[in-house]
């Protein structure tokens, strides 16, 4: 039986969620997912060039 991993945080979604991506992608990542909505992450992973 495999067990999921739940991280409760007394953090806002938004602020729990930019904790977790950091670095110098968040923005961009943050302005995909606002323009493209849900997306899966390969086509996240295609979208950010390097």
């Amino acid at each position: 039986m495999s067990e999921k991993l739940c991280y409760i945080s007394s953090k806002e979604p938004f602020e729990y969620t930019l904790s977790v991506i950091s670095g110098k992608w968040r923005l961009k990542i943050i302005y995909l997912l606002a323009c493209m909505g849900t997306i899966r992450y390969g086509v996240l992973k295609k979208n950010i060039k390097y």
